[in-house]
């Protein structure tokens, strides 16, 4: 089953929506700020910041909702409708009961927690309660769930880095099981001092700017970004009369759990192998029939080597041209999946394959090239799109025209 991709709404570090994102792209911008750049809050290391405040952030949340919101929610509900007005018409044609929405994030409210605990540890009498009421992960749900959306069908998923591209193969299973005709999935995630203090506790935070797939690369740097896309099957949108001309589909998923180690995916790269063979063969396709990858390429030394190890298990010695876009946005954790899935719809949409940003002195591959390391004009029908996360769950994404 074929599974059509009708909306499309993110916000990140290099645009505050798709356009101004796929702009940024095509000038090969950096979203990633060194400390003394940053917008509004001030972190010892580069992040990937939205420039818009939390203040503006709540401007554009046109709601009755009086709960102080955390930063993740107010990025979920920005990204979330711009995918939905893109989606109006199919949106508006369904009925509720008939949409499900399904989001993911691993930070939650966590940019709100420290408000309470600063508080909460210089006398345990205090501390506002609110400050920590979203911190659960799903607690973002309750921004996408009013209006018409109020009575869908809603659930989150938390697998770490490859969460928002989990939500995708979810929404595809709902739909070909018959239990809804159309899906919001995707997914967000804010900064947090605490996450970056845990990902600086690793080791893998690089205090300059990240280098993906670079034989220098010592890390990676955190963004936040939400990012949405609207799905719905090729019979149910040429039911509905929509223009699917020049559509652009989910042709497969395929998920792996290596269970190697905490933090870290097997070396032999069984789980991302797996997760890549598993979409060639939902989507009907032999590896040839790939023409770009894009990789999920975080600029860690086991993500990146990794990740090149598995491509080679597939695709050998004359691999298809593949890149990172992390070096744009930095790594956004739960929101790096769908981005993903919107930056290789973006791919196919231009005709180009993105650049690695800052590719100094690229891996040795053996794919039989290096990774690209400018923007490339070539032909583009099917793109892989790859997310790993912690605990070693690999999803693979395949998105493609007809």
């Amino acid at each position: 089953m074929l599974f059509g991709i009708a909306g499309i709404g993110l916000i990140s570090s290099i645009g505050l929506c798709y356009k101004e994102t796929l702009d940024n792209l095509k000038g090969s911008s950096c979203g990633i700020r060194l400390p003394n750049q940053q917008t509004h809050y001030r972190y010892d290391v580069p992040v990937g910041d939205v420039s818009l405040s939390n203040q503006e952030l709540q401007q554009r949340v046109h709601t009755d909702n009086k709960a102080v919101h955390s930063r993740t929610a107010l990025l979920s509900y920005v990204a979330f409708q711009e995918a939905v007005t893109h989606a109006q018409t199919i949106i508006d044609a369904t009925p509720s009961d008939r949409i499900a929405v399904i989001s993911a994030t691993t930070v939650g409210g966590m940019d709100c927690s420290p408000l309470f605990y600063k508080e909460y540890i210089k006398d345990t009498s205090k501390g506002r309660l609110r400050n920590i009421v979203g911190h659960p992960c799903h607690s973002h749900l309750s921004l996408l769930s009013e209006g018409k959306f109020k009575e869908c069908y809603h659930s989150d998923i938390s697998t770490a880095c490859s969460s928002s591209a989990n939500t995708i193969a979810t929404g595809c299973r709902l739909i070909a099981a018959g239990l809804a005709d159309v899906v919001i999935c995707g997914g967000t995630d804010a900064l947090s001092s605490y996450t970056i203090d845990g990902f600086k506790s690793l080791m893998i935070y690089d205090k300059e700017l990240c280098r993906p797939l670079s034989s220098d690369r010592t890390g990676l740097n955190l963004g936040e970004a939400a990012g949405y896309i609207v799905i719905a099957s090729d019979d149910y949108l040429k039911n509905l009369k929509a223009d699917t001309s020049q559509m652009i589909y989910i042709k497969g998923d395929g998920n792996a759990c290596d269970a190697y180690h905490q933090t870290a995916l097997s070396p032999d790269a069984c789980g991302p192998t797996m997760a890549m063979q598993k979409a060639l063969s939902k989507a009907g396709l032999t590896p040839d029939g790939i023409d770009y990858i894009h990789m999920h390429g975080t600029g860690t030394a086991n993500n990146d080597s990794t990740e090149l190890h598995a491509i080679r298990n597939i695709f050998g010695a004359s691999a298809p041209s593949f890149s990172s876009t992390k070096g744009h946005t930095g790594h956004t954790l739960a929101a790096a999946g769908v981005l993903g899935v919107i930056f290789s719809y973006m791919a196919i949409e231009s005709q180009s394959a993105w650049g690695t940003l800052r590719l100094t002195s690229p891996m040795d591959s053996e794919c039989g090239h290096p990774p690209l390391s400018k923007n490339t004009p070539m032909r583009i029908n099917n793109v892989i799109s790859n997310a790993f996360g912690f605990g070693g769950n690999c999803t693979s994404i395949i998105i493609g025209k007809l």
